[in-house]
């Protein structure tokens, strides 16, 4: 299993992403656990709990709060 991180706060642009893993997983025949945060906040506490677990990251780089550049610092 891969599993995929998105981080963005625009909920249409997350959802776009979701249908392309999607069709990817049916190509691959390879399960993608993918889940979603609308902050780097909430990506971070996540990746802290369990770091060995995120195989892929996708970070915005601009968000309110705490963003994508911040996060990876």
């Amino acid at each position: 299993m891969i599993k995929v991180i998105f981080c963005d706060d625009e909920v249409p642009l997350i959802q776009r992403y979701i249908k392309l893993f999607e069709s990817i997983q049916k190509k691959i025949k390879e399960q993608i656990c993918i889940e979603t945060y609308t902050s780097g906040e909430q990506a971070l506490f996540h990746i802290s709990e369990r770091p060995d677990t995120v195989a892929v990251l996708f970070l915005d780089i601009q968000m309110s709060g705490m963003d994508g550049i911040a996060c990876i610092l």
